[in-house]
């Protein structure tokens, strides 16, 4: 009556009375009783074994997606930036249309976050939500400093946000003031001006 049946294991098999097969994605056998609680790990957030059994988050940071990163905080405008719901470690500032292609590195020294993923790369619904979690349907930036440190120097009356393509700065939704909005190409035009708006950096 005993059942092969570990969800770890992809299409597990009974081998010498032990439930054995290759790990689903996302999962190690990691511990020294390998036969007996096969691919008991999930490596996509274990600090001590991230994105592999063995490889050990150094000096601090913490395992989110598989990668090993500094930890992220829950100030979206501050230096730790917020965690998004799928793990990525991002941080919020107002960038001017004429900002170009490395404004996250000056600004923050962090990275870009490029028009392409964010329309593509499915950037866009996982950043709104992290951002209605903390701000709501608050409006950002606007005619306002580019490169502001917080969500109240920041704060103004634009509702789209600003990504480079290389070599123009695209203003893209959601539209920030209506709730519920996640729909990324609400606006999809070029604005090469120094106006800003909203923009998103990802942790190194």
């Amino acid at each position: 009556g005993a059942v092969c049946s570990n969800s770890n294991i992809a299409s597990p098999t009974c081998t010498a009375s032990v439930c054995t097969g290759a790990c689903n994605a996302g999962f190690g056998d990691c511990n020294s009783n390998k036969k007996i609680d096969g691919c008991e790990v999930n490596t996509t957030n274990n600090a001590n074994n991230c994105g592999s059994c063995g490889k050990v988050c150094a000096g601090g940071q913490t395992c989110a997606a598989s990668t090993c990163a500094a930890s992220c905080g829950s100030d979206c405008f501050g230096a730790t930036g917020c965690l998004t719901p799928a793990g990525r470690c991002v941080r919020f500032t107002c960038r001017q249309g004429a900002a170009g292609a490395s404004f996250c590195g000056s600004c923050t020294g962090w990275k870009e976050i490029t028009y392409s993923q964010w329309m593509n790369g499915g950037y866009c619904g996982d950043v709104i939500a992290v951002y209605r979690q903390y701000y709501g349907t608050q409006t950002m930036c606007g005619p306002t400093p580019q490169c502001c440190g917080s969500s109240a120097a920041c704060a103004s009356g634009d509702n789209a946000w600003h990504f480079s393509d290389g070599s123009s700065n695209h203003y893209v939704g959601p539209s920030l003031g209506s709730a519920g909005n996640t729909n990324c190409s609400y606006w999809d035009g070029v604005d090469n001006s120094s106006y800003t708006r909203l923009t998103a950096c990802e942790k190194q």
